[in-house]
């Protein structure tokens, strides 16, 4: 009887002993604080990483550049320029005038040029005795290229779009009178050689 009863207790023993140590094996410890940096994989109790210092550099408010006073526009127009009259032996003369001219210049309150465009129609009539017909009407365009200051105003030169017919040369000089501007305007046909090339000249306010 004893025999058996040291037995069951022994058994007992060894069993707890057993229980405690699967259960001893289970337990996990809390992950403790480390001072290494983690460079693979993620850390659940890691401080979330503030995003602010990304954002803010990526949107950074972008200031406009003050381009200062605004330009004004000035347009002269003129209904015709006055008849020139070119050619001559061993060819026929010819008439030719610019109408329906249009200037249009777009200056700083500093009185800087800044643009400016031209328009006109050229219209040539052949001169009798002549037997052979003149070039229809053609309307012709100007596109600013550059300026130069002069001692009282600028000169403007302009390039003739390439439909420009004849093809011709124009340089517009301004001059600043009162609250408008003087435009003294000169094309010349760069397309012929004298005595066919001609020359117009003509003031515009």
């Amino acid at each position: 009887m004893k025999q058996v009863l040291c037995f069951a207790l022994c058994g007992a023993l060894i069993g707890l002993i057993a229980c405690a140590a699967d259960d001893q094996a289970d337990v996990r410890p809390l992950k403790a604080a480390s001072s290494k940096k983690k460079t693979t994989g993620d850390d659940d109790d890691a401080a979330p990483v503030p995003t602010t210092a990304l954002t803010s550099v990526v949107a950074a408010p972008v200031v406009p550049i003050d381009a200062g006073p605004s330009a004004t526009t000035y347009i002269g127009t003129l209904d015709e320029t006055p008849t020139v009259r070119f050619g001559g032996s061993p060819y026929c003369f010819y008439d030719v005038r610019l109408k329906k001219v249009r200037i249009e210049i777009a200056a700083l309150p500093s009185g800087e040029i800044i643009g400016a465009s031209v328009t006109d129609t050229m219209v040539e009539n052949s001169v009798p005795p002549c037997t052979y017909g003149a070039s229809p009407p053609a309307e012709c365009s100007f596109a600013f290229t550059t300026s130069t200051q002069t001692a009282d105003g600028y000169q403007l030169d302009f390039k003739g779009a390439a439909t420009n017919y004849p093809q011709t040369k124009l340089v517009v000089t301004l001059k600043k009178a009162g609250s408008s501007y003087e435009a003294s305007a000169n094309w010349h046909r760069t397309d012929q050689s004298p005595p066919l090339d001609w020359t117009e000249t003509t003031k515009i306010t």
